[in-house]
């Protein structure tokens, strides 16, 4: 199977459309009866996201903000939705490694592309609560060990791609995010590309050093 980062948009939208398509013939996600097909709700729901952001700086300073974030999921997707991830995740831990890697594609070459209706900044705006926030880092301990390190990877990954443009409105210093990850990385196991996400994390490590 070839690796996302080497393919152009319209071939990673195809395979995410083909994954869509699987899910949507599993009996729990039938039993849902949903309007439209899963990669129209994705696309949706992306935007809505991107459209609705969390706090990221700023978030202990009154009980709202904090609220606020503890509840931001259920805030912006509404409980169906939720729901929805929740029972995917569950039932499709075996292919999560390809699939987050597709959706990482996805999302940063639709937004570099113009071809989703998202820009770096927002999705620097979710790495920043997955990786800074309370809200956030509560979102990733109740979820299994391998979904929390490959977000928080991922989130790695994109705000070391805000750095790189000058783009990090909060200074969310990306050196402690980095090593945690790593430590993460090594401890968990059962990640196949576990070698591969190293080597991206010490490539990242030492042009840090440089």
């Amino acid at each position: 199977q070839r690796d996302p980062a080497d393919m152009n948009f319209e071939e990673v939208r195809a395979e995410l459309a083909a994954v869509c398509r699987e899910l949507e013939t599993r009996d729990y996600i039938r039993a849902r009866n949903l309007e439209g097909s899963l990669l129209q709700r994705l696309d949706i729901l992306i935007e809505k996201l991107a459209y609705c952001p969390p706090i990221v700086s700023g978030e202990t300073n009154d009980l709202y903000s904090l609220l606020s974030n503890a509840a931001h999921f259920y805030r912006v997707l509404g409980r169906e939705n939720v729901g929805l991830f929740k029972d995917i995740l569950s039932h499709e831990r075996g292919r999560i490694e390809p699939t987050m890697a597709l959706m990482f594609q996805y999302l940063i070459k639709g937004s570099a592309e113009r071809r989703l209706n998202i820009n770096t900044g927002q999705l620097y705006e979710y790495a920043g609560f997955f990786l800074n926030t309370l809200g956030g880092q509560s979102y990733l301990y109740r979820r299994d060990p391998a979904t929390r390190t490959l977000v928080k990877y991922y989130s790695v990954l994109i705000l070391d791609m805000a750095d790189r443009q000058t783009m990090n409105p909060y200074g969310i210093d990306i050196r402690p995010h980095l090593m945690l990850v790593k430590e993460d990385m090594k401890n968990i196991g059962g990640l196949k590309d576990n070698a591969r996400y190293l080597a991206r994390l010490e490539e990242i490590e030492a042009s840090l050093a440089r």
